[in-house]
C-alpha cells in the first residue's frame, strides 16, 4: 500500500463538503451557518483526518478504492449521527 493512499483518502472527504458547498452556491442559495463557525471546520478535518486512516485499516490496493472510502466517510458519519440524534 502507498503512503499517498491516506492523502487520497483525506482529498475525497474534503471534496465531498466542496461539493456540498458549491451545490448550494450552484441554487443560488446562501452557504449553511455552518461554514461560518470555527468549531465546524476543526470537526470537519477531523473527519478527514479519519478518513486517512480507513485505507490503512482495510488495506486498499488502489488509489480509486482509498478516495471512494475517502469521500464516503462523512456521508456515513452524517448519517450515524442523525441516527443517533433521533434516539
Amino acid at each position: 500500500m502507498s503512503n499517498y493512499y491516506i492523502l487520497y483518502a483525506v482529498t475525497g472527504s474534503v471534496l465531498a463538503e466542496c461539493a456540498a458547498a458549491y451545490d448550494c452556491l450552484r441554487r443560488n442559495q446562501r452557504l449553511p451557518a455552518r461554514y461560518e463557525k470555527m468549531s465546524f471546520y476543526v470537526v470537519r478535518g477531523a473527519i478527514a483526518l479519519g478518513a486517512g486512516v480507513l485505507p490503512v485499516i482495510f488495506t486498499v490496493d488502489t488509489a480509486s478504492a482509498a478516495f471512494t472510502l475517502g469521500v464516503g466517510a462523512p456521508l456515513v458519519i452524517n448519517q450515524l449521527s442523525r441516527g443517533f440524534s433521533e434516539r
